[in-house]
């Protein structure tokens, strides 16, 4: 059975073992079994299914195509030196170094934006500041700045590259097969929002109400929305 891994910005899907079989083992490089991914990857069926989430950075996962299609990940990975080089006086990380993983039992219906947002509180403290200026939430220490229900995956909220000290850059996406909505709710007034390229080019003004946007995302869509407050 294929077996799932998330991508900046998407999910993947891949089948267990090689893309190429045994075609590659005459390359200079063969084929690897396993992949890129950013720290989540799992397996389901219509009963459920096991997940492994990592907070640190990996980047190698695999599903072998024997037995039961094991889940394979490459946990940590150091190098004396780097390769094609002659080496660095100091390693960058030298000392000891401690990470941590989790292990989830899932339901079929679970989607992949519960899991990315499982791998952000893994990563992060329960209270967290993306690039805003201070003057735009300071009066707002006694809850939240923004509020984000629904099924789309935070990517970033930061300032805008207009110049505009009132204006923030909300970029979210939906890393689903099926379009998924959320709403976004923020604790200061509203008094622009407009949809953009992800250059951050505008496209059209979009609806708000009670500083409340309702996001609508097509399948592994990227939503970037311009809000001037």
């Amino acid at each position: 059975d294929e077996y799932f891994a998330n991508q900046q910005f998407t999910t993947v899907y891949r089948q267990p073992g090689r893309i190429c079989n045994i075609e590659s083992e005459n390359y200079q490089e063969p084929e690897s079994p396993d992949k890129n991914f950013e720290g989540i990857i799992g397996k389901r069926n219509n009963k459920g299914g096991l997940v492994f989430i990592g907070k640190e950075g990996l980047h190698e996962c695999g599903c072998l195509a024997e037995n039961e299609g094991d889940l394979t990940v490459t946990l940590f990975r150091s190098f004396r030196r780097t390769v094609m080089s002659d080496g660095e006086v100091e390693g960058q990380l030298n000392k000891p170094l401690s990470f941590k993983y989790l292990l989830k039992c899932i339901t079929p219906d679970c989607t992949m934006t519960e899991l990315n947002h499982l791998r952000k509180e893994l990563q992060t403290l329960p209270v967290t500041t993306h690039l805003v200026p201070d003057y735009l939430i300071m009066e707002h220490t006694d809850g939240s700045f923004m509020q984000l229900d629904g099924d789309l995956t935070f990517s970033a909220l930061k300032t805008a590259d207009n110049g505009n000290k009132n204006s923030l850059i909300l970029r979210l996406y939906n890393p689903e097969k099926e379009s998924r909505n959320a709403t976004v709710k923020f604790a200061k007034t509203i008094k622009q929002a407009e949809r953009c390229h992800i250059d951050e080019t505008v496209q059209h003004s979009i609806e708000f109400k009670n500083n409340t946007l309702l996001v609508k995302a097509a399948p592994y869509q990227i939503i970037t929305i311009k809000l001037t407050f």
